[in-house]
């Protein structure tokens, strides 16, 4: 059986004493507005999405901003709304440089150094993005501090492992 080829890829996470940048990369560089169900399936399991303030040029609120935006932006937020649904209030920033790596390559950086719920929150937020670019769209509600989900994140996980260090659970 061959392996599935992830929509988006962790390409690296470093760790400093007040922040953590994540290396992301999707395999198709789209914006939120050529995918017409991203946006309401990301409201619909992350609701604190609507709420989520946003510093961008056209001074937008994010749930504006989602309509059209960069994938690696969105990933920003997803992070930060699992992040805010585990206790973790924090300020996220994504930037990127075609000039130097790969088209579809962004860097995130959020404002916590707090390794394990941000490599747990990384888990979410790759099983998120796969259920909705790779789909079939799945019944997926965030809450009270963890995701309840019908997706299965045993493949999400595996995939992470190498990059994660997560141990396997036996």
């Amino acid at each position: 059986m061959a392996a599935t080829r992830s929509a988006m890829e962790i390409l690296g996470i470093t760790f400093f004493p007040r922040h953590t940048r994540l290396t992301v990369r999707f395999r198709h560089h789209l914006y939120s507005g050529q995918l017409p169900t991203l946006a309401p399936s990301l409201v619909s399991m992350l609701p604190s999405l609507r709420e989520h303030l946003c510093t961008n040029a056209r001074g937008l609120s994010f749930e504006e901003e989602l309509r059209d935006t960069e994938l690696g932006h969105v990933f920003e937020h997803v992070m930060l709304a699992i992040l805010a649904d585990r206790g973790v209030c924090t300020r996220g920033q994504t930037t990127w440089n075609w000039h130097r790596d790969p088209v579809g390559t962004y860097h995130v950086t959020l404002s916590t150094g707090r390794r394990l719920l941000v490599k747990e929150s990384l888990l979410v937020a790759q099983a998120i993005f796969t259920n909705v670019l790779v789909g079939p769209p799945l019944a997926v509600r965030c809450g009270e501090g963890l995701c309840d989900s019908t997706i299965s994140t045993q493949n999400a996980i595996n995939e992470m492992r190498p990059v994660l260090a997560v141990p396997k659970a036996s």
